[in-house]
Parts: structure tokens; C-alpha cells; sequence
């Protein structure tokens, strides 16, 4: 019944939460919202139909949709992503293993056998003693090894085995509440594993552990690991969930899944991280500090090759000289990553004397590695105290020689509070010399009030001799600079500052071509760069702020673009044109300076319809997501709709309202709405297309009742400063048969009675459940305040049931009130007929 009459497109939408969108024969639009780690998947059916009106009748409001926009860049074709290496293959395991002294005792004899797990292992009370020397074949069989407690802090090379072997192989194997303590060389899975050929960690996992060391090299899963004359160590299909990795202020190479990996010089077959991912739980350390990875290397021409990986662990590092510290990898050199994110918030916090190399995705990249289709979402804070040196990106911290960028972007802040300090700060790469950048953007805001610094620019933080190379680029964001004069010296919309050290000309190597940047307000992006700067002498600037170093000239950019509305200043130390908001929004100004607007870059002129009333009948015929706004930080769903317009069938491009909201006040779960968002206010006008229409209202985070709207408009019983008004938005959620144990077998096809069940709610407010006709309200007031409405709801709610005898589960939970409704569980209690 979901796909009926064939799905004839989809779309993915990353943010704020997985949902797979769909469109099916006949015009129904489908949505599929999944947690991949809880194994729960729901679909939804979204009406939207047409409704018979005249065009001529209607009140076409589109305020709520911008008339232009600046261009951003097209999503890469399959084409231009590299490959996912192929999974390999282990064969399964023979001599079987059943209990904690079968695992000891079997493995310590035949080190290079093959063992299958047939049961799950607890080893709770068990003296443990790390396996060594490893070289067999461990097949896990979907079982779980748990509650291992090992080491101690004068003990290295420590994990379920201590150290592996060339050909060691380990797969479908689950380890639960591992405590696992050491000095140096840890990870739950193995420690230690040196010039070592042809691993396979193969569909393994690390869930609800700790790993906790005073030196270095730590890692969930694997302490630390280096490939021979071969290689070919490949880490596929695993993870690391909720486990904390806690590092000493002194500890290196920490990371949530490996903390290192580095290929040999004379490695012929490249090794591999691929579908792999680290979420929940944190980790802590020093230098070297990863999400997934804390270092990796690839060596003789043969990358490290990460595919599909990604982290959104928080990281946190202190220590005295904190450098190389990723979202999902400290340090790279020679490594291929690709199709890979992290979204962890990064911290340094502690009063300490130096930080650098720190970037939402990578804190240092050294030469000869490719980033394509990445990015990095996480929060970027440093609150170190000292004299500092930072390298702060909210992609990349440093980056090297021969290192390139394909269509990578970052959402990310950076938030720089420290004492005092050599600041280098930018919204994709802090530092940067010899790298080249195509196709890629970011949207962060920068935020430094430290009392020195250099370098500071929306996409770049400075540039160094060996130049860079920036292609079709561009960032929004503000960036906000300390009202101090004389510093920062170089603060720039697109890049702060070039700089010469040591000898060599900087103009022949720093190209930057078809790029722009827009510090921008309201709907485009934020606020000015100017806000609390005083400018000195030619160190700020539109576009980039200062071009220094001796036998500096003017930075040679080619058809580059700032906005000087939104970003104050009106010339700068390049020659990019200075350009309003309304051109930068116009095709022509980009067709005229020779930019794609076919395959890279897409400028969207929206005359959208924003008020069309919605039916039950529908014709969608396909779907889109694109990224969202930085402010709003969701994707957008775009939908071409089939309306019939005046007896005129005609397709419009709609866009669905985002679900983020910051206060509940600005809920705007109404349909064919009006938004009013300004002085308190009686008279909501801007209705007509509603004209005799009841619709909903919600002002100021409170529900009114509902309203006819008479010649446009209608009258609040008391004045409000956020208001929504429009159709009510019904939903209807009416779970599949809910099977539990019944003492007998599974409960599908058996009659029961449900007499009470559990909902877990999130950000809930208005719904009613029961079953067909026969509906109940839910007490959502927990507390004696009248005066307010009540706050949204996220917990769990213990609900009386009665939905009769049934091999069914009747249960239906539905609402029309104009505010947000989110299960996440339904728990029931069920008596059944013998």
C-alpha cells in the first residue's frame, strides 16, 4: 500500500533528521523517516492536491519566499565521485566457540585458526587476558562478547587481543560493555598490530564501552595499527556507539573508532576505512584527536581510501600544544576520503598555553590527499587562556601542498574566546598553502574576541607563499573580529590575509576564479562584517583584507564578486567587484563573467506560490532536497505540484515550510499560512486567499481557537508578536500490529486487548489518541501555571486504553492543532485470549 503505482522519484534529506522522500504513480508524495541504529522505520502520506479556484481571486502573498537568490553550487554527478571500494569477502568460521574459557582456551591454542562464535559470551567476573598474536579467523556470527573489564594504567597493548598478526580477520562481532584501561596502544577490539598485511575488521561493532588511557594511541575499537610490504588492511561495515574515549591532557592519536593508521613505504595494495561510523558517547585527548580517525597515512603513491564514514561523537581536547584535531580525522597525509561527514561539536577549554590545527572535519591535511564530497557541521569553541597559535577552520585547520577540495562545505561555527593569541581563522580552512579548492562553501559564523590575531576571512583564514587555488567557491556567514585597534590585521569576506615568509613570490601561485562571498541579513545568512570593527588602514575589506609580504602585488582574482551591502565596505586588497545584493541575485551577472550556470552553478528566481489551499486528492510529480539555509541548518524539500488553476491544469515549484524552530513561539504547523512576526498586534491581515475559510492560530507559543476570516483578516482576542494563521493541518498516526512475547510465540495473528500503553513524545503538543470515533485528550499541563500555554512536550506519557478484543491494534494518534507532534516509541501492555 505505501509504494502502490511505482515510485517515480526521491530524495534524501540529510538534516536535521534522515527522511527519504518519494513521490508514486497518481501524485502522492511519501516521506520515510528511519533510525538506522533503533531498526525503526515509519512512512507518511502527504496530500497535496489542487483545489478548483480562480488566479484572479487570489491573494498572491509571496513574502514568505525571497524573489531572488545567490547562487550556490550544483551536487556532484555520480561521475564525479570516486568509487566505494568493494566489501570483502571472509569466509566463515569452523571450530566453534560457545563460552568465555572456549574463547580463552581455543584461541591461545591454535592462533592462526578459524573459530565461530554459536553463542553470546559474558564475561562479567572473568580474569581476561588479552589475546596475543593473532592471526586466525574470529567469525562473531551476529553474537556479542560483553562486560569485559581489562588493564590497568601501567599495562600497554591492551583489548579482547593485545596484538594481531598479518592475515588476522574478525567479523559479525558485537562488543558490549568493554571497561578497558590502559597505558598506551588500546582499543576494545585490539591494541597493537605492527607491519602488518591483509586485516579485515568485517561488519564489527563497539557499543556502550570505555576506553580510558594516560599515554597514547587510543582508539574504541583499534589503539594503533601499520601495514607491511602489502597492506590491504581493510576496516569495513563497523562502528563505535555510544562509548567514551577518555585520553589523559597529555594523550596522542585519540580517536573514536582507530586511533592510527599508517601505510608502509613499500605498500602495494591501499588500505581501507569504508561505511563505517562513530556516534554517542565522547572522546577526549591532546593532540592527534578524531572523530574516527585520530591519524592516517597513506604511503608509495597507494592512499589511505576512507569512503562513507562519518562521526558526530562531541571532542573535547586540552593539553599543553594541542594541535590536529578533527570531526572525523586529527591528521591526514595521502588520503582519498570521500562521501564522509561529522557533526561533533569541537571544544578546547581548558586554561592552557597553545591550540591549532583544528577543523570541523580535519585538523591538518598534509600533501597529497583528495577530500570529495564531504562536510562538517559541528561547533568549533576555543577558550584557551595563553599564548596561542590558532589554525581553526570549519573544515580544515592547516592544509599543505597538493592537497585538493571537491565539493566540500561546512555549516560550522568557530567561536574564539582565548586571552591572547596569533589567530588564523576561517570559515572552511584557517591556514593554507599549496591546496586548491573547487566547488566548495561555507556557512558558518566566525566569532574571535581575543585581544591579537591575524588573518581572518569567511571561506580563509591567510594564505601562504605556496599560494592556493580557489574555484568556484563561496561562503556566507558574518565574521566578527574584536574592536581593537591595530588587530586582527587582515580580516576579509572571502579571505583575510596572503603573507610572504622567507623568500618567494605569492602571486603567481594564489589564483582565486568565479568565487564571491555575502556576509549576509535576514534570510541570505547573517549580519555585517562590520559590526564592532574599527577599520585600519587597508587590513580590512570586502573580500579579502590584507595583502601583505614583500613583492606582494594585488591578489590575482578573476571574476570575483562581494556584496558590499551586507558586508560594509566598498574596496578591499583584491580586485573583486564590489557588487549589490539585487546583482548578485541577477544570472546575467554571472552568464556575463563567463561562470556555469548549467553544470556547477545553479542561481534559483523564484516567483513561488506560497498560497494555494490543499485537498485531500493529489499530483506531485517529483521531489527534491537541497541544502538549507545556515540560520535554519535544515535541507529543503522541493516538490513540483500539479494545481488546477482556473480549469487550467498548471505545475508549480512549492517549497515545504522547514520543521526547525527555535522557540516554540515560532511553530508554523498550518497550512496555506500567514506568518506575522513583529510589534504586538490585534489585526492579522493577508488572509483573502482564506476568505470564509475556519483556520487555526497560534500566537505567541499559545493555541486560540479558530476563526473565520472575514475580508482577509482576522481579530486576536489579545495582542501577540508571533502569530500563525491557516487550515489546520490534520495528522493521523496509526501504527502496524505491535508484536510483543506472548508466553506462546509472537502475537501477530492472536486476540488481545491493550489496556494501557506508553507513548515517548518529542517537542509535542495538542495530539489526542484512542481508537476510530472514539478519541481521548492528553493532560500536557504539568504544573498549576494558567497564565502560559504549556510548554512542548518530550518525554513519556502512561495512557489508559481500551480498544476492545483484536488481533488489531487499534491505536490511533491524531491532531489538527497548529503545533508539532513526534513519536518516537509506543510501548503497550497487553492482556491476551488463551
Amino acid at each position: 500500500h505505501i509504494t502502490e503505482g511505482g515510485i517515480t522519484s526521491v530524495a534524501y534529506q540529510k538534516n536535521p533528521d534522515p527522511i527519504l522522500w518519494s513521490t508514486r504513480g497518481g501524485g502522492m508524495l511519501l516521506s520515510q523517516t528511519y533510525e538506522r541504529e533503533q531498526n525503526v522505520v515509519a512512512w507518511s502520506k502527504h496530500p497535496m492536491g489542487w483545489t478548483e479556484i480562480d488566479s484572479s481571486d487570489v491573494d498572491w502573498d509571496t513574502s514568505a519566499v525571497s524573489d531572488g537568490y545567490y547562487p550556490t553550487l550544483r551536487e556532484l554527478t555520480d561521475a564525479e565521485i570516486p568509487a566505494k571500494p568493494e566489501t570483502p569477502t571472509v569466509a566463515d568460521g569452523t571450530a566453534t566457540i560457545a563460552n568465555a574459557s572456549e574463547l580463552a582456551s581455543k584461541i591461545n591454542a591454535d592462533k592462526t585458526g578459524s573459530f565461530i562464535l554459536t553463542a553470546d559470551i559474558d564475561l562479567s567476573g572473568v580474569s581476561w587476558t588479552p589475546i596475543t598474536g593473532f592471526s586466525g579467523t574470529l567469525d562473531g556470527d551476529g553474537h556479542t562478547i560483553s562486560n569485559l573489564t581489562v588493564g590497568t594504567l601501567l599495562t600497554d597493548k591492551v583489548g579482547l587481543f593485545s596484538t594481531f598478526l598479518s592475515d588476522a580477520k574478525v567479523k559479525d562481532l558485537t562488543l558490549d560493555g568493554f571497561d578497558i584501561t590502559a597505558d598506551d596502544y588500546v582499543g576494545c577490539l585490539v591494541g597493537y598490530a605492527t607491519s602488518v598485511d591483509n586485516i579485515v575488521i568485517l561488519n564489527c561493532h563497539v557499543t556502550n564501552s570505555t576506553v580510558t588511557a594516560v599515554d597514547d594511541y587510543i582508539g574504541g575499537m583499534i589503539g594503533y595499527i601499520t601495514s607491511g610490504s602489502v597492506g590491504n588492511i581493510k576496516i569495513h561495515q563497523s562502528s563505535v556507539v555510544d562509548t567514551v574515549i577518555a585520553g589523559d591532557d597529555g594523550s596522542r592519536q585519540v580517536a573514536g573508532m582507530i586511533s592510527y593508521l599508517r601505510c608502509s613505504l613499500g605498500e602495494t595494495t591501499a588500505s581501507e576505512i569504508v561505511d563505517c561510523f562513530v556516534t554517542g558517547g565522547s572522546v577526549h585527548g591532546k593532540d592527534e584527536v578524531g572523530g574516527l580517525a585520530g591519524y592516517a597515512q597513506g604511503r608509495s603513491g597507494k592512499s589511505v581510501i576512507i569512503h562513507t564514514c562519518y562521526s558526530s561523537t562531541p571532542i573535547t581536547v586540552s593539553g599543553s600544544s594541542l594541535t590536529c584535531v578533527g570531526g572525523l580525522i586529527g591528521t591526514v597525509y595521502d588520503a582519498d576520503v570521500t562521501t564522509s561527514y561529522a557533526t561533533g561539536d569541537i571544544s578546547a577549554d581548558e586554561n592552557l598555553d597553545r591550540s591549532g590545527d583544528t577543523g570541523g572535519f580535519i585538523g591538518f591535511s598534509g600533501p597529497t590527499s583528495a577530500f570529495v564530497n564531504c562536510y562538517a557541521t559541528g561547533t568549533l569553541t576555543n577558550a584557551i587562556i595563553g599564548e596561542v597559535s590558532n589554525y581553526w577552520g570549519g573544515f580544515v585547520g592547516w592544509s599543505e601542498n597538493d592537497v585538493t577540495y571537491l565539493r566540500c562545505y561546512t555549516t560550522s561555527d568557530i567561536v574564539i574566546t582565548n586571552e591572547y593569541g596569533n589567530s588564523f581563522i576561517g570559515g572552511f580552512v584557517g591556514l593554507t598553502y599549496g591546496s586548491t579548492y573547487s566547488r566548495c562553501f561555507a556557512w558558518g559564523n566566525i566569532t574571535n574576541t581575543n585581544d591579537g590575531g591575524h588573518g581572518m576571512g569567511g571561506f580563509a583564514g591567510e594564505c601562504l607563499q605556496d599560494g592556493a587555488t580557489f574555484l568556484n567557491c563561496y561562503c556566507w556567514g558574518k565574521v566578527i573580529a574584536p574592536d581593537n585597534v591595530g588587530y586582527p590585521e587582515g580580516v576579509g569576506g572571502f579571505l583575510g590575509r596572503t603573507n610572504v615568509t622567507g623568500s618567494g613570490e605569492l602571486d603567481s601561485n594564489l589564483t582565486i576564479t568565479n568565487c564571491y562571498c555575502a556576509q549576509t541579513i535576514d534570510k541570505y545568512g547573517s549580519t555585517a562584517i562590520t559590526d564592532g570593527i574599527t577599520k585600519v588602514g587597508s587590513t580590512y575589506g570586502g573580500f579579502v583584507g590584507r595583502n601583505g609580504g614583500v613583492g606582494v602585488g594585488t591578489v590575482v582574482d578573476t571574476n570575483c564578486f562581494f556584496d558590499k551591502e551586507t558586508c560594509g565596505f566598498t574596496d578591499d586588497d583584491s580586485t573583486a567587484l564590489a557588487s549589490t545584493t539585487e546583482t548578485l541575485m541577477d544570472p546575467d551577472t554571472f552568464t556575463d563573467a563567463g561562470w556555469d550556470l548549467d553544470d556547477i552553478w545553479e542561481l534559483t528566481v523564484t516567483n513561488a506560490i506560497n498560497y494555494i489551499q490543499m485537498d485531500a486528492e493529489g499530483k506531485v510529480s517529483s521531489v527534491a532536497v537541497i541544502p538549507g539555509m545556515p540560520d535554519v541548518k535544515e535541507d529543503e524539500v522541493w516538490c513540483a505540484v500539479l494545481r488546477n488553476i482556473g480549469g487550467v491544469s498548471t505545475r508549480f515549484i512549492e517549497r515545504m515550510w522547514p520543521r526547525v524552530f527555535p522557540t516554540q513561539s515560532d511553530c508554523r504547523f498550518v497550512d496555506c499560512g500567514v506568518f506575522y512576526d513583529g510589534e504586538p498586534a490585534t489585526v492579522i491581515s493577508g488572509l483573502s486567499h482564506l476568505e470564509g475559510q475556519p483556520v487555526s492560530i497560534l500566537a505567541d507559543g499559545a493555541v486560540f481557537d479558530d476563526q473565520t476570516v472575514t475580508d482577509g483578516a482576522i481579530v486576536l482576542p489579545e495582542a501577540a508578536s508571533k502569530v500563525a494563521v491557516g487550515l489546520p493541518y490534520r495528522y493521523r498516526l496509526q501504527p502496524m500490529r505491535i508484536d510483543v512475547s506472548a508466553g506462546k510465540g509472537g502475537s501477530h495473528t492472536m486476540v488481545k486487548k491493550i489496556g494501557r500503553f506508553f507513548i515517548s513524545f518529542f517537542k509535542t503538543l495538542g495530539s489526542r489518541y484512542g481508537i476510530e470515533n472514539n478519541m481521548y485528550d492528553i493532560n500536557w499541563r504539568n504544573e498549576d501555571d494558567y497564565d502560559s500555554p504549556p510548554a512542548l512536550f518530550t518525554g513519556e506519557k502512561d495512557l489508559n486504553f481500551d480498544g476492545g478484543f483484536s488481533p488489531d491494534d487499534p491505536i490511533l494518534i491524531t491532531g489538527e492543532k497548529p503545533l508539532p507532534c513526534t513519536i518516537r516509541a509506543i510501548i503497550v501492555d497487553t492482556d491476551f485470549v488463551d
